[in-house]
């Protein structure tokens, strides 16, 4: 190997040229300018996830035993075609039947009404979902009021459920909304619909508060003394009737024989989302690997 005069290298023969020591200094230059974008990208890029986990993160949290245990029931409602078909088919039939029982009623006295839950019946909270089985996080309930004060933009609709909403302003039918929401996130609730072009008359939002509880019998008391209710639509029976409670002081499945005993109304009164994920229905597990055994054998 030898050195040229003119800044090379000579490899048996062959001759490579060198930057010149101007060329050599700015190439140093734009290397280190690379290395700060790149730099500040990764700390952006940091501090997004930051942000996004501290949404939860403020509260010890209790992990979720097994692990991922809700992981195939999002995955199901986030991404399945089957979910989706479930939804416009509860959708479509409950639109039919207000349609239905809006000829048909005798006392014409009160306005006619639906009364219909909010959360996973018009309210997708996939995002808050989501975030709790990355943290392989057990429920709490003080990151749910969060999520209902500052989870906004992140809320998604169900599928079907703005035509139907549509369907019922259409035909002259109030949606009365009973959610189990808190009524301190009155607003943050309404500003949620109304992103999503969804009005709602303060005394047609009937929230929980401390008195309420999650029972809504009184919050349907109160719709039923102003409204002639057609049909209710939700995804937790407790959102028809109160006798679907989960109690654990009572022996075998209650709820399955209560469904049985009122399965005339599924259907004519009742329309029920599928909700995979949680509700009344898993207040009954241990939320642990001894749950197993409820399998069959």
């Amino acid at each position: 190997m030898t050195i040229s005069r003119s800044c090379g290298l000579a490899f048996g023969g062959s001759f490579v040229s060198l930057p010149t020591p101007r060329k050599a200094q700015a190439l140093v230059r734009f290397s280190l300018f690379l290395l700060l974008i790149v730099g500040s990208v990764s700390r952006v890029s940091s501090q997004e996830r930051s942000a996004k986990l501290r949404l939860d993160s403020r509260d010890s949290v209790k992990q979720e035993d097994p692990p991922f245990r809700g992981l195939d029931a999002s995955l199901y409602m986030l991404t399945s075609a089957e979910y989706k078909a479930c939804c416009l088919q509860a959708f479509r039939w409950a639109g039919i039947m207000a349609k239905e029982k809006l000829s048909t009623r005798q006392d014409q006295s009160k306005p006619a009404a639906v009364v219909i839950d909010l959360d996973e019946t018009i309210l997708d909270n996939g995002w808050f979902q989501s975030n709790q089985i990355r943290e392989v996080a057990a429920f709490d309930a003080q990151r749910w009021e969060r999520w209902e004060r500052t989870g906004a933009d992140k809320v998604r609709l169900i599928p079907g459920a703005k035509k139907f909403i549509d369907q019922l302003r259409e035909l002259k039918i109030e949606p009365i909304y009973i959610t189990n929401r808190n009524d301190k996130a009155r607003e943050q609730t309404k500003s949620v619909l109304e992103r999503f072009e969804i009005a709602v008359p303060d005394e047609q939002l009937l929230c929980a508060d401390e008195k309420t509880g999650s029972d809504k019998t009184s919050r349907r008391e109160i719709a039923a003394a102003k409204f002639d209710i057609l049909i209710f639509v939700g995804d937790n029976l407790r959102d028809f009737d109160e006798r679907f409670k989960y109690d654990r002081a009572v022996v075998g499945d209650k709820r399955s024989k209560t469904v049985e005993e009122l399965q005339d109304k599924f259907g004519v009164e009742w329309i029920i989302l599928p909700n995979p994920s949680y509700g009344e229905w898993n207040k009954r597990f241990s939320n642990s690997k001894a749950d197993v055994e409820l399998l069959y054998k």
